[in-house]
This record gives structure tokens, C-alpha cells and sequence, in this order.
């Protein structure tokens, strides 16, 4: 078991993804040959392809076609400004433009444009079951500093701020309030969830404007089955041991954990089996 991040998440299963050598090196090849000392910004630019994850990016990359037939451009620009991060957005942008064309060169991939989105198709078919891939776990070691583009896990890097239309690069942000949080130790005591016990709803469920559908609801009930078996499988990662929760902001400002499906604010037998690892008594006086 890693210690650093327990793997278990949707957001990481791109690590299942195999790829062949000659492939990457390929993926690879293209962008050195496009890379130039001649300007300052091009040595930064260099510098920060010398330490960049060719492997992790493509498995970023084609993950995304796991869960949808097309994505739209942004996604993938959104993963590799998180791995080349340079000094200014404009270099930044420079340097993921390499990587993107780079990734069209493969011919793994099509292309239509509509009104001023660019949508992606991937033609190449990924064989990969994700109906047993679960959630990012809370770390089991102490988090690192966090940035704009670091959660403080030491191998998942994701931006602080939740949602894709909101650039992390402007503004100022208050990360030593997510520090704060991020040094918390918690526990997961499963005494509260077995006395609890799982147990489907099976009242109809209000989805937008309709009732669920029959078919709906067994859709329903069978998320909720693969959840209930892989539970007992997971806490046992995490039972007894203390273990720290990354968190985000959001554009108004509130704090959300980025730890399902252990953390305080998911399911609610789970939520009541957190506590704090060093818990103090406490009067009711302030």
C-alpha cells in the first residue's frame, strides 16, 4: 500500500492505463523537437519539460474517454497547466500548446469545432472495467503545503479552486486556511456505521422535473450495492490509523473535502465515524 495517497479514486484511475514504450517516447519526441533555448522563456519552458511526467500526462489525457465519448478542449488544458505550471500564464499556455499538438500528431484522436468550443473524440478504444474504481482516500501521511495547483498530496495534483470556468491564476487566495485544515488528523471509527448499517432508500427520488423511472432507480440501487461491497474493503486501508483530508475552496469561498468517500461531509454513516485523532474534552463554557 502507497502511504503517500491511497489510490482508490476515479480521478486516479488513469494509472490502470497501459501504454507501450515506443508510444511515449513518441509523445515525447514530438514535443522535445518543438522545444528551443534561444529566449528566456523558451529555457523555462525546456527546463519544465525535463521534469514532466510524459507517462502520468498521457494516462490523464485518455481517462477522460472513459467516462464520456467526447470532452472539450479545456479539460486536457486544465491537466496540463497543473503539470507545467511556469512563471506566467502566457508561458504556461506556450507550453501546453507543445503537449497538445503533440497529442494530435498521435492520430488517436478527432476534432470539430462548434461555435467557439473545440470538442475531442478518442478513436482509439480503451478496454478498461472503472465499475470497481473508487474515490481518493484521505492521506495516510501529512500533507504538503498546498498552491493553486497542488491539493498537498505528493503524487495527485489537482487545482485548489473547484470548478473549470474560474482561473486559479488570478487572484489571491488564502491557503493557509487550507493548510489549517490539511493538518487536522482525523480517525475512522466504523463502531457508529456497523451499528448504523447500509440500507437503501427505496423511496422515489425526485430527479429535475420527473420522478425517477423505474429503471432509474435500479440504476440507483446498483451504485448503491458496488458502494456498500467496497467499503468494508477500503476502511480496512484506513481503520485505526490517524489520516489527514486535502480540501478546496470553492468561488464563494466555502471549504470542501477532497476525500471520498471517507471525509465529514459524504455519507452519513461514514460522516459519523470521523473524529479527530487527538480529541480534547471540552466544557459547554466559551
Amino acid at each position: 500500500m502507497d502511504n503517500q495517497v491511497v489510490r482508490y479514486t476515479r480521478e486516479l484511475q488513469y494509472l490502470r492505463l497501459k501504454f507501450r514504450d515506443e508510444f511515449v517516447n513518441a509523445f515525447k519526441e514530438r514535443i522535445i523537437n518543438r522545444l528551443s533555448e534561444e529566449e528566456e522563456w523558451q529555457k523555462e519552458i525546456k527546463q519544465k519539460y525535463e521534469n514532466f511526467d510524459y507517462l502520468k500526462a498521457l494516462q490523464k489525457c485518455f481517462a477522460l474517454f472513459l467516462f464520456k465519448e467526447e470532452i472539450v478542449i479545456q479539460e486536457w488544458t486544465a491537466i496540463l497547466r497543473g503539470m507545467l505550471n511556469c512563471s506566467t500564464m502566457h508561458r504556461t499556455g506556450l507550453a501546453v500548446s507543445y503537449a497538445l499538438m503533440s497529442l494530435f500528431e498521435s492520430q488517436c484522436f478527432t476534432s470539430n469545432r462548434f461555435e467557439d468550443r473545440w470538442f475531442i473524440r478518442c478513436i482509439v478504444k480503451i478496454d478498461l472495467d472503472i465499475s470497481k474504481v473508487g474515490y481518493l482516500l484521505p492521506s495516510l501521511e501529512p500533507l504538503q503545503k498546498v498552491s493553486k495547483f497542488n491539493l498537498g498530496y505528493k503524487e495527485f495534483n489537482e487545482r485548489i479552486l473547484c470548478g473549470s470556468k474560474l482561473n486559479p491564476m488570478e487572484g489571491d487566495f488564502v491557503l493557509s486556511h487550507i493548510n489549517k485544515l490539511n493538518s487536522i488528523q482525523f480517525m475512522y471509527d466504523s463502531r457508529i456505521s456497523d451499528l448504523i448499517g447500509f440500507r437503501f432508500d427505496n423511496r422515489d427520488k425526485v430527479k429535475g422535473d420527473h420522478i425517477e423511472t423505474p429503471e432509474e432507480k435500479e440504476e440507483r440501487k446498483q451504485a448503491f450495492n458496488l458502494l456498500r461491497d467496497q467499503l468494508l474493503e477500503r476502511r480496512e486501508l484506513i481503520q485505526g490509523k490517524p489520516m489527514y483530508i486535502a480540501h478546496k475552496y470553492d468561488k464563494r469561498g466555502r471549504t470542501y473535502c477532497k476525500a471520498y468517500e471517507f471525509n465529514y461531509m459524504g455519507i452519513k454513516p461514514i460522516k459519523a465515524s470521523i473524529r479527530f485523532a487527538r480529541g480534547e474534552k471540552i466544557d459547554g463554557e466559551i
